[in-house]
């Protein structure tokens, strides 16, 4: 019995699925037929415009999906003709509806009468099998009455350069009166039109017009062209054509060669201007020119002509530049007209420049010695001529030479030369100005350096034996760095130095020819030594204002020069007589002290007006006054001290 049972269950969960199986895959079948089993129509065209007792047709694509057993016969029909109209599957019969049972194309007819309502209709194709209803709508334009389209006159001729009018007709037929958009075709390169009135409406069983501009360049060719203009109003459209003959223009053409000048300030540049006629133009030329800079000077040769029909003439531009002209790319407008018409040619006009630089710019230098400053000729506006280096207004003894006298700068860049000046030891001393000049073509350009020479501390050289000694270096240092970088000492050691060299080269000759009176004179020169030692320490404390330093400083070593040096020889001769003391007792304190007041008012204006022969005369009198001051009231209190003395003795 359990085995029965068994196998009964088993046959029973079995049959349980195989059952499923089969209902799921009837489900399937069925849905997939639901979706497939199907048709669709449509129409083509969509649209159709027609006028009024007019005949049209359209396709209905019927399309079956699927089994067409189970879609079942599809019936076709047309519904939504207006009133006057009617329709057909056959041209021949009426057949208002087919039965189909597969995928077709049918044809439906429409006719109209001519009392049709005009209009726009919507008609619809109806697919139908029983249970579902498919539509395709075609959009049914009827039209009343029509139009057509007429140009006149039917053919013009213009030159080119010009224009024409023509009247566009557009004319009722059997009643129309809607708007007509007009386009135009046909027309040449180079040329334009307008229509007056676009779109157009003309009144019933009337005439529209409406005015066609025809416009032409130039450069429009010549020949013979068809315009075609097309009316169309919905759809329905109608043309008209009218013929347009162009003329080839008589011209001329401006050109110059080269386009492109490059010119230097005070030079001038040539460029040939050529004038071509074209279709034989013959007419006189003149040509002028605009957008001049500033000194900028042309000149045409022969600045009219006439030139042969198809041939040319030339004509030569000199464009001449001052030596004050702008530098930069000038644009130059070569205006040419003649026989109504003008042409322009641009031509550039680029004026190159250079400049001259020298670094150092000051040179200051000892007899006998020589330096070098880097003269820089720098090129402005891409500038890359040959220019030649000079230079003038140097002293006798000084002796300039470049390496090399010519440079080329490159275009944008600078090209340099060493300047070497050679100071003879006999060369005046002094500061000069010395100009550099530059030259390329009729182009010059200077610049000034400024070379100062000095003398050689000749008695002390003879004296410490070399030039090199620290001794002479710190002479030579304070002179130059201190005392000549101030314009009141600049303008003492003129005085100085002209006394100075009037004697010591000769003395200084002297001396290194006799040792004994070397010693002695460097002996006599440790002291003077001293005192400008202290006079750099003073002048370097006063270096907010240096002018003020070196009179301060100047002063006081000519105080000090007066009681080392001057005090005592004066003593030596005026204190041993009693009459001289006496002299020199009676010698009041505002006769020392006024001239040495004086002295120094006189610096003070000759510095406030920069004068150069003030400065001379007042400094030096200054020191004399100084050293004179100290030695007389030195040997007063000397003086003093020594009646004292006797006095007491007594």
């Amino acid at each position: 019995m359990v085995l029965i049972y068994r196998w009964n269950l088993r046959t029973a969960l079995i049959a349980s699925v195989l059952i499923g199986m089969i209902f799921a895959q009837a489900l399937e079948i069925s849905s997939v037929q639901a979706v497939i089993n199907d048709f669709a129509v449509e129409v083509s065209p969509t649209s159709r415009t027609i006028l009024q007792g007019e005949s049209t047709d359209f396709s209905i694509n019927l399309s079956i999906y699927g089994n067409p057993a189970r879609t079942g016969k599809v019936q076709l029909s047309v519904t939504g003709l207006p009133t006057g109209a009617s329709g057909s599957f056959s041209p021949f019969f009426a057949v208002y509806s087919k039965m189909l049972s597969k995928n077709a194309t049918e044809k439906f007819y429409i006719r109209t009468t001519a009392s049709v309502t005009p209009g726009t209709f919507n008609v619809q194709a109806k697919a139908w099998n029983g249970t579902e209803t498919r539509y395709a709508t075609l959009a049914l334009t009827i039209i009343r009455g029509d139009f057509n389209v007429s140009i006149t006159p039917s053919s013009q001729s213009i030159a080119a350069r010009a224009s024409v009018n023509y009247t566009v007709n557009v004319k009722s037929l059997k009643g129309f009166a809607l708007p007509v958009n007009l386009t135009v075709s046909g027309l040449p390169s180079g040329s334009t039109f307008t229509l007056s009135a676009n779109p157009v409406t003309p009144p019933e069983n009337g005439t529209a017009t409406s005015t066609l501009t025809v416009r032409t360049q130039p450069t429009t060719p010549g020949g013979t062209f068809t315009l075609t203009v097309t009316g169309d109003c919905k759809g329905l459209k109608h043309s008209a054509t009218a013929t347009l003959v162009i003329t080839a223009p008589t011209d001329f053409i401006l050109d110059a060669s080269p386009t492109s000048l490059t010119v230097l300030p005070g030079s001038y540049a040539t460029t040939t201007i050529t004038v071509t006629s074209i279709n034989n133009f013959n007419s006189m030329v003149v040509l002028t020119i605009s957008s001049l800079p500033s000194e900028v000077q042309p000149t045409f040769n022969p600045a009219q002509n006439s030139p042969p029909k198809n041939g040319s003439f030339t004509s030569i531009l000199i464009v001449t530049v001052g030596l004050s002209a702008p530098v930069g790319a000038h644009r130059l407008t070569v205006i040419g007209s003649g026989g109504g018409i003008t042409h322009l040619l641009n031509i550039t006009l680029t004026t190159v420049d250079f400049s001259i630089s020298a670094s150092p710019t000051t040179l200051t230098m000892p007899q006998g010695e020589s330096r070098t400053t880097t003269v820089s000729v720098l090129s402005i506006n891409n500038f890359n001529s040959a220019v030649t280096l000079s230079i003038s207004n140097w002293p006798s003894g000084v002796t300039p030479s470049f390496n090399p006298t010519d440079v080329i700068p490159p275009a944008g860049q600078s090209a340099t030369s060493i300047l070497t000046i050679a100071v003879a030891k006999n060369a005046p001393l002094g500061t000069y100005g010395l100009t550099i000049t530059g030259t390329s073509g009729s182009l010059v350009r200077t610049f000034v350096i400024t070379v100062t020479v000095q003398g050689l501390c000749v008695v002390a050289t003879a004296t410490f034996g070399s030039e090199l000694s620290p001794e002479v270096q710190f002479l030579r240092g304070f002179r130059d760095g201190a005392v000549m970088s101030t314009f009141s000492g600049s303008q003492f050691m003129k005085t100085f130095n002209a006394w100075y060299y009037s004697f010591s080269p000769y003395l200084a000759e002297f001396i290194s020819e006799n040792p004994t009176l070397r010693s002695i004179t460097k002996a006599i020169l440790y002291p003077l030594i001293g005192i400008l030692h202290l006079t750099a320490a003073v002048y370097s404390a006063f270096s907010f204002a240096p002018e003020l330093g070196v009179i301060v400083s100047g002063v006081m070593a000519s105080a000090l020069i007066g009681l080392v040096y001057f005090a005592p020889l004066a003593g030596c001769l005026l204190l041993p007589s009693k009459r001289l003391r006496g002299r020199l007792m009676r010698i009041r304190g505002e006769v020392i002290a006024l001239p040495w007041i004086a002295c120094l008012f006189s610096a003070s204006i000759a510095l406030l007006a920069a004068s150069s022969l003030g400065m001379m005369i007042s400094t030096a009198a200054l020191v004399l006054t100084s050293i004179a001051a100290t030695s007389i009231i030195t040997l007063k209190k000397i003086a003093r001290a020594t009646i004292l003395r006797n006095f007491g003795s007594a």
